[in-house]
């Protein structure tokens, strides 16, 4: 499960060089951690929690991303969520590890351009 996260990780971080989930606005609780939860069944409804550290694992077990340093975007948890749901209309195995899926689907190109929508939005 930790290669997984770690992949995922590796995942998230690609881009313009900045973890793509994290907002520095304010940092989650020394005990809490702040997680996109992907509903299982319904990606689309994707939104921010903060859960206890102990809590994490059934949130790994599904294509949750999560930090322990930053408040999550909510935008981009949005746009997070539509991305799992590309990858599984697109019938990826394990979408943030089966990249070449995602890539042909259009799904990584979606991610990106609702997620720089959103910056802009902020310079506006």
């Amino acid at each position: 499960m930790r290669r997984i996260l770690t992949r995922l990780c590796a995942f998230v971080l690609v881009g313009a060089g900045t973890v793509l989930l994290a907002s520095t606005a304010m940092a989650a609780p020394a005990d809490d951690v702040s997680v996109c939860h992907v509903p299982q069944g319904n990606p689309y409804n994707a939104h921010v929690i903060s859960v206890s550290k102990n809590s994490l694992p059934p949130h790994r077990a599904h294509w949750d991303t999560f930090s322990d340093k930053y408040e999550i975007d909510a935008r981009e948890c949005t746009c997070w969520g539509a991305f799992i749901a590309c990858a599984l209309a697109a019938d990826c195995d394990n979408p943030p590890e089966d990249y070449h899926c995602t890539d042909e689907a259009g799904c990584i190109e979606q991610f990106y351009q609702c997620r720089d929508a959103n910056r802009a939005g902020d310079n506006e």
